[in-house]
């Protein structure tokens, strides 16, 4: 079961703790102590996950954002920075990092799209993989 909800491109959230949790567990991201804030990413096939636990909301500790195809649409990765900047606002320390993880990850798409060697469709500013065996 798959709780995911579509919030645009080619993001995906899930913030059911059971199905965040056996995601952390099955790919060895969980980490020791839940006592503090983390962020755990990790690369499956072309997709992007980033996990995001906030120890601070007793409601809504974890965020699990999956980025479809992730080297093909850089928009999704500037609403989310632009997201958590707004929330950096109230509690830096909490939301920057979270913020400067996925600055990064906008910084090295052109080195993945070079590495998957995606072209830039035609007709639109998205970019597509070559190569059809990666998905």
């Amino acid at each position: 079961m798959n709780s995911a909800e579509h919030i645009g491109g080619n993001l995906y959230l899930n913030t059911n703790e059971v199905e965040v949790v056996d995601f952390l567990i099955d790919n060895n991201l969980f980490p020791k102590n839940l006592g503090e804030t983390f962020i755990a990413t990790n690369f499956t096939g072309m997709d992007f996950n980033l996990v995001f636990y906030n120890n601070q909301d007793e409601e809504q500790r974890f965020m699990h954002f999956r980025f479809y195809d992730f080297a093909s649409n850089v928009d999704t990765f500037q609403y989310l920075v632009s997201m958590f900047k707004f929330l950096a606002e109230k509690n830096y320390a909490l939301y920057t990092p979270v913020q400067r993880k996925l600055e990064q990850m906008i910084y090295m798409l052109p080195t993945y799209k070079a590495l998957f060697k995606y072209k830039q469709n035609e007709n639109s500013d998205e970019y597509q993989s070559e190569d059809s065996s990666l998905y």
